[in-house]
C-alpha cells in the first residue's frame, strides 16, 4: 500500500468515530499543492449526490471531497446550487488530471428529467473529486499535475 492509500484508509477509518454534525471535527484538512484545506467528505452515495446542494455559500479555504470507490468517469452537475465552484477531478494517486473553473450554478428549468443543468465530466477514470469556491484555483495557482495529500480531521485552513 503506498503512503497516499494509507492516509486515506486512516482518514476513512476515522469516520466511524462519532462527531458532532458539521462540526470542525468533522473536516479533514487536505493540500492541493502547497495550498491548504478544510473539506468535508462526501463517500456514501447519498453524500454524494447531495453535495453542496442547497448551501448559501462556502467558506474561503474550504470544500467537498468525492471519493470513489475505484477509479470511474466522473460526471458532475449544478443542480440546486447557489454559488459557482471549482472542480478537480484526482487519479488514484492524487494527481489532479482535470478541472473545471468557476462552474455556474444551474438555473432552475423544467426541461425535463435532468433539468437541462450541463454535466461537467472527466475525459478518464477518476478517484477522488475536490469541490473549492468559485475562483479558488486561480487564486492559488493550482493546476492540473498538482498533487492532493490528505491530513488529518479537525484544525483550521489557512
Amino acid at each position: 500500500m503506498d503512503a497516499f492509500s494509507a492516509r486515506l484508509a486512516v482518514a476513512l477509518a476515522m469516520l466511524s468515530f462519532p462527531h458532532a454534525a458539521d462540526s470542525r471535527e468533522d473536516r479533514l484538512t487536505v493540500w492541493v499543492g502547497q495550498n491548504r484545506f478544510q473539506v468535508e467528505l462526501a463517500i456514501t452515495p447519498e453524500a454524494q449526490q447531495r453535495g453542496l446542494m442547497y448551501r448559501d455559500s462556502l467558506g474561503l479555504d474550504e470544500g467537498m471531497l468525492f471519493i470513489q470507490p475505484h477509479q470511474v468517469r466522473a460526471r458532475f452537475w449544478m443542480k440546486n446550487m447557489k454559488f459557482a465552484l471549482d472542480i478537480l477531478y484526482f487519479d488514484d494517486r492524487g494527481r489532479l488530471l482535470e478541472m473545471y473553473s468557476a462552474v455556474p450554478p444551474c438555473p432552475p428549468s423544467s426541461s425535463g428529467p435532468d433539468d437541462g443543468c450541463p454535466l461537467y465530466e472527466s475525459a478518464q477514470g477518476i478517484k477522488y473529486i475536490l469541490e473549492l469556491g468559485a475562483g479558488t484555483t486561480v487564486r492559488y495557482g493550482i493546476k492540473p499535475g498538482d498533487r492532493l495529500v490528505l491530513g488529518q480531521f479537525g484544525g483550521t485552513a489557512h
